[in-house]
């Protein structure tokens, strides 16, 4: 028994120093925001964002307050209040500023308040939403959370939402709507007119002094005197909320296809811009003159009145929507929602977005090398944009490819179209299938050599970046493959649909080390698209497995234990010794006791570019800017076809090749390390 307590002890240590190599910073951006929801009072805008929580006062310039804050948040006057849950979920706080969220106290809700659905707050009360099987409660604080009493409903099944407007609450489940009286004693309906529309409920409201605004999936409802009477316009809203805001001025709307606003609360109404315009907006909110609208995945935009357009105002959000991560050159770039970004690390500056044009979507990925060159794209297009002076200029590369993913090595690009890999060695202008039957995995580098797998039970190798590839056998049905310091890592099918995890030292011999790993459903896994992420330090390995959790093992024998991280991600580099995680935004951690691995590429002597002339060719051709005297395969030159495949070794008669016997087509000439096409007539 002692000896099992001191096991525990030294593992509890263990993990508690292994959590110690992950203290995850903020690099404080790229600029942007995901998924967010707006809140406002009469002089400020606050976005929550789990780890952190921002504010503007003038809807341009955002702050960043430490203080973690979740998507439900409540505002009245200079109050916040919003619910964090307890770590180790025994209760729930609710955390209150009274000062535009400089400063916060925390009260611990009584265990009768066991999750809350909806919070709202006025002058002088806090309201819960507190959900049961068939019914929701309602709780109210008087003394700002430090008592709590239930309150009478006028809703007795089902959910229902909060809001506070002019001092009084109101409480609405879709298809009815309530408020307190004055002396919040008293609910009192209001009459909607949706009684006899079929499919139609309330999704958005505003109000103001007498007057009331909602919308429906069809239509936009005002009324002027307290919901007595209403106006009916034919607006769509396509069933969602978020699609009101008030400022000191007018409300705005969020129509299907357009943005309207009004000064007379409905009466009339104003086109100020249409959808292709602007980004879809997930929530509005409006503060003085200032109106916002967040997206899904492009941050925060401004109406501009001098410009008569919604422009982008995410200046100090950094929390931008990664979706591919890559390092090259001292900087880490991002393809984001709203355009590509670097980060400095020497500098720890983020740049503005490139002069690239805005996606409609996102930019899906991003590839750079240690020259400057830096690739990015879309998903499913037939074209990227290529920078050779790290994103100074840009080039627009048209190909006739459906481009999955995009990838650099060194100078040459490769592209993933569905099951084939295709090569450009001239910047994108022409590409070359070099195989079909290739899996989408990154191309990873081990040992001085470049791996893909394939569909045909092979695993497909270069030594020369990517120029030329050859086979070899692949017993395990690789589906995803990963370097990590000395080994390499390969998820498999295995039996009853789950993930096998093998190793190698070599990508020959295969070795089981399953030991401790999850039981993941390999559909679920692969179908989501994640990507795995398999790194060591000097002590361990590490599998962070996206959006599956992460795990971690001793380096012999291998024994997987999972641990927490703050966020599961699978865009994850290592870039200098330390760690780079792109999701809300990049975290960087810097690993204490990196793996110096003492294994280098092999060694090969340089040769400078040559050039063929002529080119193209009906035989003989002279190589130019070579002395083959200077190299140790003394005039040794190998003959490539357009696939990549090794077809002919010549040998040079002083500086001239003959290639009389090869048939018309494209080849790939290479003398040493360096490598020319040559068309043959």
């Amino acid at each position: 028994m002692r000896k099992s307590i001191l096991c525990l002890l030294l593992l509890s240590f263990q993990i508690s120093k292994l959590f110690s190599q992950f203290e995850w910073n903020h690099t404080d951006g790229p600029p942007g925001a995901w998924l967010s929801g707006l809140y406002t009072n009469d002089h400020c805008a606050f976005l929550p964002k789990n780890d952190f929580l921002f504010r503007t006062g003038d809807g341009i310039h955002w702050e960043k307050i430490e203080h973690i804050s979740f998507y439900r948040l409540a505002i009245h006057g200079d109050t916040l209040i919003h619910i964090n849950p307890d770590p180790n979920l025994s209760s729930i706080f609710l955390t209150i500023s009274t000062d535009n969220g400089n400063s916060w106290i925390e009260r611990e809700l009584p265990p009768s308040i066991s999750s809350v659905s909806d919070i709202a707050v006025n002058s002088q009360d806090i309201f819960l939403a507190h959900p049961f099987h068939t019914y929701y409660s309602l709780f109210r604080s008087k003394d700002f959370g430090q008592t709590w009493d239930t309150m009478p409903s006028p809703v007795q099944s089902g959910g229902f939402n909060l809001r506070v407007f002019d001092n009084r609450l109101y409480l609405d489940n879709l298809s009815k709507l309530y408020r307190l009286d004055e002396l919040g004693e008293h609910w009192e309906e209001i009459i909607l007119p949706i009684q006899s529309l079929p499919q139609q409920y309330m999704d958005d409201f505003v109000v103001r002094d007498t007057n009331i605004i909602f919308t429906t999936e069809d239509y936009l409802f005002h009324s002027h005197d307290n919901g007595a009477s209403w106006y009916q316009e034919n607006f769509i809203s396509l069933n969602s909320n978020g699609k009101l805001a008030m400022t000191n001025s007018y409300v705005y709307a969020d129509m299907h296809l357009m943005l309207l606003r009004t000064a007379d609360f409905g009466l009339h109404w104003d086109t100020i811009a249409l959808s292709d315009d602007y980004p879809a907006m997930l929530s509005l909110g409006g503060f003085k003159d200032v109106f916002l609208g967040s997206t899904y995945n492009k941050g925060i935009y401004k109406w501009d009145e001098f410009q008569s357009r919604m422009i982008e105002s995410n200046q100090g959000l950094g929390k931008g929507a990664i979706y591919d991560i890559s390092s090259g050159n001292d900087l880490i770039w991002t393809a984001c929602g709203n355009g590509v970004f670097n980060y400095n690390t020497n500098s720890g500056n983020w740049s503005d977005a490139m002069e690239l044009p805005q996606p409609r979507n996102e930019y899906e990925f991003v590839s750079s090398n240690e020259t400057g060159w830096v690739v990015a794209g879309g998903i499913y297009s037939d074209s990227f944009f290529l920078s050779e002076n790290s994103g100074e200029t840009w080039k627009s590369i048209k190909t006739e490819l459906f481009i999955d993913d995009l990838q650099l090595l060194d100078e040459n690009i490769f592209v993933f179209d569905e099951w084939s890999l295709y090569r450009s060695i001239d910047k994108g202008q022409h590409f070359e299938r070099v195989h079909e039957n290739i899996l989408m995995n990154d191309i990873v580098l081990f040992k001085g050599k470049y791996y893909l797998p394939g569909y045909d039970d092979s695993l497909y190798v270069s030594t020369d970046k990517g120029i030329t590839w050859y086979a070899i056998a692949d017993p395990i049905g690789i589906s995803r493959l990963n370097a990590a310091g000395d080994r390499l890592f390969a998820l498999a099918m295995g039996t009853v649909e789950k993930i096998n995890l093998f190793v190698s030292d070599d990508g020959i011999q295969w070795t089981n080390a399953n030991d401790g790993f999850p039981e993941i459903n390999y559909y679920d896994f692969f179908n989501s698209e994640q990507k795995s992420f398999f790194y060591r330090d000097a002590n361990y390995y590490y599998a962070f497995l996206g959006l599956d959790s992460a795990y971690f093992s001793p380096i012999d024998p291998i024994q997987w234990t999972p641990f927490e991280i703050e966020s599961h991600t699978d865009n994850i580099i290592l870039h200098d010794h330390m760690l780079y995680r792109g999701d809300e935004g990049v975290y960087s951690s810097e690993i204490e006791n990196p793996f110096i691995t003492g294994i280098s590429a092999p060694e090969t002597k340089l040769t400078p570019k040559f050039t063929l002339f002529p080119n193209p060719t009906t035989g003989e051709i002279k190589v130019m800017g070579v002395d083959f005297d200077d190299l140790n395969d003394t005039n040794q030159v190998m003959v490539f076809d357009a696939l990549g495949i090794k077809i002919r070794e010549v040998y040079t008669v002083g500086n001239t090749i003959n290639l009389s016997v090869l048939p018309p087509g494209i080849y790939f000439v290479k003398i040493a390390d360096s490598i020319e096409k040559i068309i043959k007539l």
